[in-house]
């Protein structure tokens, strides 16, 4: 009885402990997720992590550690594909601070230092150079300045000479001016890089700003077994743009246009062999159609009238050069798209530098001395949905105008086209699969609104804010010649190609390595050149087309019977030689002064005015034909009339 009541006591225990150990909560699952995919847009990427686990059956917590703090919740998706039945039924996404910064990371921090630091002395090194040359110049011009003040007796200094002089240094001045400027501004882009990396090293020694975001998945798994996970988010600090290499043979005819994306990240995340889409779309562009606000006139109000006096007493204290060009200018207002009201205090921002501004009283803002180029530019301002516009092309002559519209947080649509997929919407994981990104079959593909290249090999891209080359395509394309020569200007062939996009995918605007031969060319901006759209690729001087302009005759005499005028007659001559082995096509420009008063007359006589004429502006155009190994000449002449008491300003 005793050892029945003993094995019933130890059965009981047994199965005590068996039930208490079921009640216990089961331990949370860290996933190890590896970034897989990743989409780039132009101002930020979507993110896709995988991970494999075998998940027992029960309620199950899942978590997503090690994830960056840019991640913008709202675009979180979680999913999931399984052979047996589960349920997402909760996603959380919360910070998480750490005491301490990974070794990895300190050792990455520190490579980028020393290599913006590396670059910074290289850049300082190159403008101490151009320094030394400038000065040198100086040197030339000083010594050269007494060799003509104390001539030697045989030799006597002419005028000509003089202007040589001073024509070679102001060139070479310039030169140098504008070469240590762009320095000068590389080397403060660069300072600022250094410091911003400094600060992010000084934050690993304390405990604050060390954090990561972390998301607990709960799965209710109804039979336990293996899950693929699919964790994706859009994150900021991410962009590309394009760029190109274009390879001309000039025997072929032929263009070889090799297609770049150049991938920047800050994201905080190295990418390990990815798969790397790169895509045309626009997702900070709200899909919203705009509407046209009641437009309301009425008298400024006093503090507005006021605010004028102001602005242009705050413009006469500007610089001149600002106060008379608009040349390295970006200027716009900025607006609520719902009231068309003004918005006060909003902020611009050239995405990729540190420049900036803020709205003033009436909406406007100007920003001064930018660099020439193309920008991606953002407005913002709080309680308003973030604007970006990209592609935004500051010119040093004209500068640029860009307004803004900004909606209000509360109206429906939000900044992104990716919406989040909250918990409460997910689907069954047994028959759900992510659908944010699909995998291409073709390298390229073109969407109704936008093109995405799929670059067909892994990529490896580190959060280190260095653009890194990735190759999207090689297109060749035939590509004619024409050649435009402006000998008044330049006695020399300028060559051009000309081609066509065949593709059903634009070119987007970038800068471009042109090679002619094997020869580089030059660095030029491409446009925007969209599917079946014609383009032009300026190839330089090609010396094998010799051009030779010179002034053959000017002769001046008393004509009139009754009033005596003064007639001045101007004979040019150009001559124009092939040597290649080809035909070609030319374009050549001249022109014939144009007089803005009544009492100066141009005459043009050669060539005949019934064959051709100028234009507005006076300039003639010849278009021909030009044999290989030919030599070919014409002529240009006109007469400027006028009474003896005028004089005719602009002709010499």
């Amino acid at each position: 009885m005793n050892i029945h009541r003993s094995f019933y006591s130890v059965l009981f225990i047994i199965l005590l402990g068996i039930f208490a150990v079921s009640l216990l909560p089961a331990k949370d699952i860290s996933l190890k997720s590896t970034v897989s995919k990743v989409t780039v847009f132009s101002d930020r990427a979507l993110i896709t992590r995988s991970a494999r686990e075998t998940v027992p059956a029960g309620i199950q917590t899942i978590l997503v550690p090690h994830l960056p703090t840019a991640l913008m919740d709202q675009s979180l998706r979680v999913s999931g594909v399984s052979d047996r039945a589960a349920k997402i039924t909760d996603v959380k996404i919360e910070q998480v601070f750490l005491d301490t910064i990974p070794e990895s990371r300190k050792s990455d921090l520190y490579k980028r230092l020393n290599a913006l630091r590396l670059e910074k002395n290289a850049l300082e090194r190159k403008n101490l150079l151009l320094k030394s040359q400038s000065e040198a110049v100086d040197a030339l011009q000083e010594n050269y300045t007494k060799s003509l003040n104390n001539p030697n007796p045989n030799h006597k200094a002419a005028t000509e000479e003089w202007e040589k002089l001073l024509q070679f240094v102001e060139r070479k001045k310039t030169d140098f001016a504008d070469k240590m400027e762009s320095l000068r501004i590389e080397i403060e882009v660069k300072q600022e890089k250094i410091q911003v990396l400094e600060q992010e090293i000084r934050n690993t020694t304390g405990g604050s700003g060390k954090a990561e975001k972390q998301v607990s998945v709960t799965l209710n798994v109804t039979e336990g077994g293996p899950i693929d996970f699919e964790v994706s988010y859009i994150i900021s600090g991410v962009s590309w743009s394009p760029s190109y290499e274009a390879r001309v043979t000039s025997t072929e005819k032929a263009l070889q246009l090799f297609y770049y994306g150049m991938v920047q990240q800050t994201s905080g995340e190295n990418w390990n062999n990815i798969d790397l889409i790169l895509s045309t779309a626009q997702p900070a562009i709200s899909s919203q159609i705009p509407s046209i606000n009641k437009w309301n006139l009425d008298a400024a109000p006093v503090y507005a009238q006021i605010h004028r006096v102001l602005q242009k007493q705050k413009s006469m204290d500007q610089p001149m050069s600002e106060r008379t060009g608009m040349g390295n200018t970006l200027t716009g207002r900025i607006v609520d798209v719902s009231t068309n009201e003004p918005l006060i205090g909003a902020n611009i921002v050239l995405q990729g530098t540190s420049l900036g501004g803020s709205t003033n009283i009436d909406g406007t803002y100007s920003i001064y001395n930018i660099p020439e180029g193309r920008y991606t530019v953002s407005a913002s301002m709080i309680g308003y949905r973030k604007v970006y516009r990209n592609d935004v092309y500051i010119s040093k002559t004209t500068g640029a105008k860009q307004n803004f519209y900004l909606q209000a947080e509360n109206i429906q649509g939000e900044e992104v086209v990716v919406m989040a997929q909250r918990s409460e919407q997910m689907a069954d994981m047994a028959t759900s699969a992510s659908m944010i990104v699909q995998a291409e079959e073709s390298t390229t593909k073109a969407e109704i609104t936008s093109s995405s290249f799929t670059i067909t090999s892994k990529q490896s891209i580190p959060s280190d804010n260095q653009s890194h080359k990735v190759g999207i395509s090689l297109e060749n394309l035939p590509i004619e010649f024409a050649y435009d020569i402006i000998p008044k200007s330049v006695q020399a062939a300028y060559l051009t190609g000309k081609g066509k996009n065949a593709k059903e995918y634009p070119l987007l605007a970038g800068e471009t390595n042109v090679f002619l031969d094997n020869s580089f060319v030059a660095t030029i901006p491409l446009k925007t050149i969209m599917p079946n759209d014609s383009f032009a690729i300026n190839l330089g001087v090609d010396e094998a087309i010799r051009v030779e302009r010179k002034l053959v005759s000017r002769f001046t005499e008393q004509v009139g019977t009754f009033s005596t005028k003064i007639r001045t007659t101007y004979e040019f001559e150009f001559k124009i030689e092939n040597h290649k082995k080809y035909d070609v096509e030319v374009k050549l420009y001249d022109q014939i002064p144009v007089s803005r008063n009544e009492k100066i007359v141009v005459e043009q006589i050669e060539p005949n005015p019934k064959t051709m004429l100028p234009d507005a502006d006076g300039i003639l155009m010849w278009k021909l034909t030009l044999p290989a190994n030919e030599k070919r000449s014409f002529k240009l002449k006109f007469s400027v009339e006028r009474p003896p008491n005028v004089t005719a300003y602009g002709i010499e």
